[in-house]
């Protein structure tokens, strides 16, 4: 087999450098889901950076796959019922021992990140439910 890397990946979210393909689309996702369920423009670069390392350790110095890691913050995320000041990290078994993730909570509620209400219309791609035979 010959192999040959012809380029290296590059990215950046909000100012901040990623060189890892996965960990860039997974940052995407999780700032996503997170403006998306707080109703919240994310573009606070210290944030950012925040996220990015504490994704990237969990990745690249814990092993952990990063579907857990996506998981995680989607669990974390939906148990905050929709404020990010109610983000919590401190008992998902995927996060112990990620003091970056206890600093992010700890930053998130002494408002040392700028994360802005969002503008925007929340759009929801779901299908419209239909009243059930109950309600009508």
């Amino acid at each position: 087999m010959n192999t040959n890397v012809i380029e290296k990946f590059n990215g950046e979210i909000n100012s901040v450098k990623i060189n890892n393909s996965n960990i860039f689309s997974s940052i995407e996702y999780i700032l996503d889901n997170m403006e998306y369920n707080f109703d919240i423009s994310i573009n606070d670069i210290k944030f950012t950076t925040d996220l990015v390392n504490s994704v990237t350790c969990m990745v690249e110095d814990y092993s952990l796959p990063i579907e857990e890691v996506e998981d995680g913050f989607d669990y974390a995320i939906h148990r905050a019922n929709g404020s990010i000041a109610n983000l919590k990290f401190d008992d998902i078994y995927v996060f112990e021992n990620v003091p970056s993730l206890e600093l992010i909570a700890q930053n998130i509620e002494n408002n040392k990140y700028i994360l802005e209400k969002s503008n925007m219309p929340k759009i929801s791609f779901s299908k419209l439910k239909e009243k059930s035979r109950l309600e009508r």
